[in-house]
């Protein structure tokens, strides 16, 4: 994926070209500019996390399965992150209102997706544990293939099998 500036997210480590400084005086020798290459910009990278997500849950989706919002799911996925953590933990890591994050774990509560019990060491505190049921729906989910979605958005089959290839790379270096 190259940037708009024609520079690849991996030449960061480029060799810098140095350019001869404006004469200035006689007396100096020219000093050196070293030009650095530009950063990749953020905005292509982006829009691939953006569309991976949307082809992400394509292959995980199936009909039937259960719908959470958006701050449902960061909710749920702090819980599996971080078992047994606080509301307040929870509202600290997500960013999310208390009254939010209070809500969403009810809401999933309801769902069966997450139990809660109170802090034994201060029973004011409300810790949230996934359930198994819900381990095991996300594990299931998740091992579903992405081979037809992947199909579907890359036109040509031997590009799309290596999309599929390439997208473990990166995963294995930033998962």
């Amino acid at each position: 994926m190259r940037s708009q500036r024609g520079t690849a997210p991996g030449d960061a480590g480029a060799p810098e070209a140095p350019v001869p400084a404006p004469p200035q005086s006689s007396a100096r020798p020219p000093a050196l500019i070293v030009i650095r290459p530009p950063a990749p910009d953020s905005a292509p990278m982006h829009r691939l996390g953006k569309h991976l997500i949307e082809l992400s849950a394509a292959a995980t989706g199936e009909a039937g399965d259960l719908v959470l919002t958006p701050g449902e799911t960061a909710v749920l996925e702090d819980a599996i992150k971080h078992p047994d953590g606080s509301v307040t933990d929870i509202q600290r890591r997500t960013g999310f209102a208390q009254s939010h994050v209070s809500a969403s774990v009810s809401r999933l509560r309801e769902r069966g997706l997450v139990e809660t019990v109170a802090d034994p060491g201060d029973g004011r505190r409300t810790r949230v544990r996934v359930t198994e049921h819900a381990l095991r729906a996300i594990t299931r989910r998740g091992g579903r293939r992405v081979d037809d979605v992947i199909d579907r958005a890359v036109a040509d089959p031997s590009q799309a099998r290596r999309v599929t290839v390439l997208l473990d790379e990166p995963a294995a270096l930033l998962l």
